[in-house]
Parts: C-alpha cells; structure tokens; sequence
C-alpha cells in the first residue's frame, strides 16, 4: 500500500517535472524541470538521445551491459586508487583523541570533469580537492600464510587435493593468503587452470593442450592483414584501446620499467584475449588485472593468458549473478 508521504512525494513529482517515456524503451524515463526553458516535450522524447550524456551511452549500455559495467568500475577504481595515495598522515599522539577526531567519516569534494578520448570513448577524470581521512582499522587477527610444506602436504601420491583438502586449503588461504614461493602454482589452482582433483600427469596434458590453443588464436589475430583491419573496425578499435592501456602501465615497477619486454607480452594476451572472448573483447582496466598475474607466473605468456581467463570468467559470472538478482 501506498502511504501519506509516498502520495505526497507522487504530487510534489507531477508540479515540479515533466516526465516523457522513452519510445525505444518502456523502462526508461526522461525527466525535466518544470522550470527550465526547454519545457517543450519532443515529438518522441528518447534517453538515448540525453543532451547532457555522450550519445552512445545509453546505447552501449543498452548493447552490452557487462561492458559497460566493466567500464564504470575503472572508474571507480581510478578514484579509489587516487584516495589511498593522498591519506592523511599516520595517526600521532593520544589514540583515543586521534580516533575521535576521525569518528565521523567525511567523504572528500570530487572534481569530475567529462571529457573525450581520440577513440570516442568517453571518461572521467576525478581528482581529490582534500586528502581523504578514515577512521583507525580494526585490528583482525590472521593466520599465517600458506607455506610450501603445508602446500606439498595436501597432495596424495598421484598428485590430487580431494575435494576436501581444497576447502581446508581455501580457508587456510582466506585467513593469512599465500607464500610468494608457491603463488605461482597455488592461484593456478584458484583461478581454474588447474583442476584441484587432477594428477600430475593430467596437468601437463592440459598445460600442453592450453598452451596449442593460446598460440593457435594468437595466429589468428597476428595475421590480420591492414587491408583486413580497414574493414573491421571493432578489432581496430579494442587494439588501440589495449595499446592505450598497455602504455599507462606503472613503468616504476622493475618488472616494466623502460622499453621491457613484458608490455609487448602483456599487449599481446590482451589481444589474444579479444580473440578468445569476442563478446565481451576488451574494456578499461583488464590491463590492470593482468598486471600482477604475469608477475606471479614470471612472465609466463600461456600461464598469465590462462590464469587471466579465469579471472574473467569469474567476475563476468558474478555480473551477471546479481543482473539476475534485479529481473
């Protein structure tokens, strides 16, 4: 049932905007103020066709949800990584002082300003106007990492984790994370490449076979001709995309400083990528997720591009579990 104060808000709706519903989709509405001059309602309103939004927005968000989905939280992630870079100073002095002063958390002024790339995409670029202050962390006790002989002692004689041991090890996992000497082959294991109840034997026939496939697709791509690319214009437009991003890559990291092998490694997966999962292909920011997996496999090209995959499927997964949720 509807209450007083939802009726009251419906009223307060009708005097102060008009509302048209978009002819290309009954789900969507255009609002206006009452009070601005353009108050005319057009022959066939449409919010695909906003005057303060790119034009292909809603388009492309109609089109391909998950990219776009990807695409916001690149965003995010770029305002995010802004704020950890201008905290405050470490707490000084009496604590409990210290920890009133930041009991009330305040969210920093934004600066957004909407601009355009070459390539037509559109982004934002948000800087803090003010360092962001948190409140003090909880102290969480955690256990510590997964070692190698913990991680030796969950294998049988042929090479298998039951199902069993996986859990124990995940939840050794989740409570004090993984040795950098067996990261490597433990997110292998994480991320899909490996099954947990597979032999030693069964592993590398599979590493083998994975490693065919990945050089078959990367033929694939490599051997577009220009004559081919000026006739297809999504390849084109993913590859500088990629190369974009590959180029924006932290060259203060050792494993990328200078002209490093690995960028061309990286913008190659990326495109093998493209061609192993054409319908998603490839938005901002996959880059960044790639980055530390071909540090952990040590820039290995087919165990990065696999381990990568895995990734993927398990964040488009989770996308399309909670669009679910909302249908």
């Amino acid at each position: 049932m509807i209450n007083q104060l939802q009726m009251n808000f419906c009223r307060a709706g009708k005097v102060l905007f008009h509302h048209h519903r978009s002819a290309k989709d009954s789900h969507l509405c255009l609002v206006r103020d009452r009070r601005s001059r353009n108050t005319q309602p057009r022959r066939q309103p449409d919010l695909y066709d906003m005057p303060n939004q790119p034009p292909h927005f809603l388009q492309r968000l109609a089109r391909n949800p998950v990219q776009s989905a990807f695409l916001g939280l690149s965003k995010v992630h770029s305002m995010l990584m802004t704020a950890v870079d201008t905290l405050a100073q470490p707490i000084e002095g009496d604590p409990s002082i210290e920890m009133s002063k930041t009991s009330d958390f305040q969210m920093p002024q934004l600066n957004v300003v909407q601009t355009t790339s070459n390539d037509d995409q559109d982004f934002e670029v948000i800087s803090i106007k003010s360092p962001l202050e948190l409140p003090p962390r909880r102290s969480v006790h955690r256990r510590s990492p997964l070692t190698a002989s913990e991680w030796k002692s969950f294998f049988d004689s042929e090479g298998r984790i039951s199902d069993e041991q996986a859990s124990a090890v995940k939840d050794i996992i989740f409570k004090g994370g993984v040795e950098l000497t067996i990261r490597k082959d433990v997110w292998k294991y994480l991320l899909g490449y490996y099954d947990w109840n597979s032999t030693m034997e069964e592993r590398e026939g599979k590493r083998n076979r994975l490693s065919e496939e990945y050089h078959r697709m990367k033929i694939q791509w490599s051997t577009i001709s220009s004559d081919q690319e000026k006739r297809f214009s999504i390849w084109r437009e993913r590859k500088d995309l990629i190369e974009k991003d590959v180029h924006r890559t932290d060259r203060t990291h050792p494993f990328f400083e200078g002209k490093s092998t690995a960028l061309k490694v990286m913008n190659e997966i990326l495109l093998t990528y493209c061609m192993y999962n054409f319908d998603l292909g490839y938005v901002q920011g996959m880059s960044d997720l790639l980055t530390p997996l071909m540090l952990v496999m040590d820039g290995d090209e087919v165990d990065a591009f696999w381990t990568f995959n895995g990734l993927m499927e398990r964040i488009v997964r989770r996308q399309h579990f909670f669009a679910n949720l909302d249908t």
